[in-house]
């Protein structure tokens, strides 16, 4: 029996929230300890064998000074539309929990966000759905710029809002 996707709620995202800057939770003790980047690169296989398609490789560790720490481009053939002229949208590891989001899933067929899914959760990570993520940011992270409007800005993106000088 296969093990139900596990689907981001709203009510975890402002569990998983925190104040201050955007690296890994220090609360999320589990996820803190496993090897993530190593962990992310093991979903290639799996990924590509659920889907029947040929992953990119060889970008989206190491990224720094964002809400997120990898991100697994999606090769064009799985979209039923190009997203962005030059953009390559993909899978997107937040540092809060385990989440992930999938760019542009509006224009994925379902089967294979249920497949993504299903991967995603056997190896212990969250599905952030588009409706959610774009959902207004109302977390407990301060948010004088205003930089922050959606919980994807919070959780899955590059820029994040200078903390007061108080709080530095």
């Amino acid at each position: 029996m296969s093990e139900q996707p596990r689907i981001a709620t709203l009510e975890l995202l402002r569990r998983l929230d925190r104040t201050g800057g955007s690296g890994p939770n220090p609360g999320a003790e589990e996820w803190a300890r496993s090897p993530s980047e190593t962990l992310v690169r093991t979903l290639y296989a799996p990924l590509e064998e659920v889907l029947g398609v040929t992953f990119p490789r060889g970008e989206g560790t190491n990224i720094q000074d964002a809400s997120f720490f990898a991100n697994i481009t999606l090769p064009p053939s799985l979209f039923t539309r190009e997203a962005l002229p030059g953009y390559r949208p993909g899978l997107v590891f937040s540092n809060f929990g385990g989440l992930v989001a999938i760019d542009f899933e509006e224009h994925l067929p379902e089967p294979t966000i249920t497949a993504i899914s299903g991967v995603l959760t056997a190896a212990g990570f969250c599905l952030v759905p588009r409706r959610l993520y774009d959902s207004p940011y109302d977390g407990i992270c301060t948010n004088d710029a205003g930089e922050m409007k959606t919980w994807y800005d919070r959780l899955f993106s590059w820029g994040y809002p200078e903390l007061p000088e108080s709080a530095a």
